[in-house]
């Protein structure tokens, strides 16, 4: 039985804690969608990544293995022959991406730069001929990928993934 003259609801305190509960809930879910959002972002830049390195790697094993590595021998002599003795890296024209990892011919609409780096792999080589030259059979392929390309040359985003190339 109700007694006479009281009213029903919550009193003042309930409210102001379902309220305290309430508002500690959302800033803890709040705090959580930035997590959420950047961990998107990263993985939408690995897929991009992903793709651009597949596409760099793949366009560098389409070559001719002596023509992927021509530029880290003397003049005249083109790497993975027997007249091959350089294992200084070489470092190739930066190749730029578009937002949807397209290889561009120039900087200009471009989102990522990538800058690849061949290390004849001495240690995968041929035993050395007469005159102490090795047959180069693998090339250790480095890919630094960096990002947004600003005006102001700060690229926040850098990431470096490598590979090999075997002579097959």
């Amino acid at each position: 039985m109700r007694r006479a003259g009281a009213t029903s609801g919550f009193s003042l305190v309930e409210v102001a804690l379902a309220l305290g509960i309430v508002a500690f809930a959302l800033v803890a879910i709040v705090g959580l969608m930035s997590i959420s959002m950047k961990s998107g972002k990263d993985s939408m830049d690995d897929t991009m990544l992903s793709a651009m390195t597949g596409a760099a790697i793949t366009g560098l094993r389409a070559e001719h293995f002596v023509d992927a590595t021509h530029v880290t021998g003397a003049p005249g002599v083109l790497p993975g022959t027997a007249a091959t003795s350089s294992t200084a890296a070489t470092v190739l024209p930066i190749e730029y991406f578009d937002d949807s990892g397209t290889l561009l011919s120039s900087a200009s609409n471009a989102l990522y730069q990538c800058t690849v780096t061949l290390q004849p792999d001495t240690a995968a080589a041929g035993a050395p001929d007469a005159n102490g030259n090795q047959t180069v059979n693998m090339v250790r392929v480095s890919l630094a990928f960096a990002w947004p390309i600003a005006a102001a040359g700060n690229l926040p985003n850098v990431r470096i993934v490598t590979s090999s190339i075997a002579r097959y």
